[in-house]
C-alpha cells in the first residue's frame, strides 16, 4: 500500500482504528531495484492520481517511513537478508526485534488465502510464487536480488542515487550500481493521460458512445416500422386493395398479420 497511496503511519493507523494491535515493521530494499521493477508493472506509471501518484513521490514517502523507523528504533528488515537466510532473520526480526512468539506457520504455510484475515490482489511475481510453492523457502528466488535491474532512465537513477545517498550508507547498499540504461535516456513527467482512472474514464466514456449509437439504432428501427405500418394501414383500408389482402391472407397465407 506505501508504494501507492499511503505511507507506513496511515496505514498502521487505519488498521487502529479498525481494532487492531500493530506491531510496526518495515522491509527494504535496494530501492534500485524497487524502481526498476516498479517500472514493469501495471500499477508502476507515473501519474497525478491518489491511486497512481508520481513515481518519485512514492519514493520520498518510503524515503520518510525509514526515515521514521530509523528515529523510533522500529524493526527494519533487509530482503537481500532475508532472501539469503530466511528463518534465522526471519525469526530474529520475530522473536528478539518484535517481541512476538515464533509460529512454524510462518515458513511451512498451512493456512490457505481464504483463512488469512486480509490478502490484497498484492505483487503478482509473489502470488506467482506462492501458487508454485506450499512453503517459504521454496518460494524464495534469491537471485531477483543479485541481478541487474534494468530499464531506469538515467535521471532517475542519477536522483535515487542522491536522494538516498544516507539510507545506502546506512543499509550497506553501493553507492552506485551499473543499470542497464542510456544516459539520454528521461523519465516522462507525471500525467494523468497514464493512471488507471484515466483509462476507467476512457472505457465508460466509450461504452457511453456505445450505448448511444445503439440506443439511436433501436429509435431508427422503430421509426422505419412505425412507417411500414402507417403504410399497411394505407393499404388495408383501400377499397379495392384492402378486401384482396384480406382474402390472400385467408387462402394463402393465414399467418400474415394485418
Amino acid at each position: 500500500m506505501t508504494i501507492g497511496s499511503f505511507r507506513c503511519v496511515d496505514v498502521a493507523e487505519i488498521y487502529r482504528d479498525m481494532g487492531w494491535s500493530v506491531y510496526p515493521l518495515l522491509v527494504v530494499r535496494d530501492v534500485r531495484y524497487s524502481f526498476a521493477s516498479l517500472l514493469e508493472k501495471f500499477y508502476g506509471t507515473n501519474g497525478t492520481t491518489a491511486e497512481d501518484p508520481p513515481l518519485r513521490m512514492r519514493m520520498r514517502r518510503f524515503h520518510e517511513d525509514w526515515q521514521l523507523f530509523k528515529k523510533q528504533n522500529w524493526p527494519i528488515l533487509s530482503y537481500e537478508r532475508f532472501v539469503e537466510d530466511p528463518i534465522n532473520v526471519l525469526n530474529q526480526i520475530v522473536e528478539k526485534e518484535m517481541g512476538l512468539p515464533w509460529d512454524d506457520a510462518m515458513v511451512d504455510w498451512p493456512k490457505s488465502e481464504a483463512e488469512i484475515s486480509y490478502m490484497s490482489p498484492g505483487n503478482e511475481t509473489c502470488h506467482n510464487a506462492m501458487a508454485l510453492a506450499n512453503n517459504l523457502i521454496s518460494a524464495l528466488d534469491p537471485s531477483i536480488s543479485t541481478t541487474m535491474p534494468k530499464g531506469i532512465p538515467f535521471s532517475e537513477l542519477e536522483w535515487l542515487e542522491e536522494t538516498f545517498d544516507d539510507y545506502n550508507k546506512a543499509c550497506g547498499y553501493p553507492k552506485h550500481i551499473l543499470v542497464d540504461t542510456q544516459p539520454s535516456e528521461m523519465l516522462n513527467s507525471p500525467s494523468f493521460e497514464v493512471t488507471r482512472r484515466n483509462l476507467l474514464y476512457n472505457k465508460l466514456k466509450q461504452n457511453s458512445i456505445d450505448i448511444n449509437i445503439i440506443s439511436k439504432e433501436k429509435n431508427m428501427i422503430s421509426r422505419q416500422n412505425n412507417i411500414n405500418i402507417l403504410k399497411l394501414n394505407r393499404v388495408k383500408n383501400h377499397c379495392v386493395f384492402g378486401p384482396s389482402l384480406r382474402l390472400w391472407q385467408a387462402l394463402i397465407n393465414k399467418k400474415f398479420e394485418i
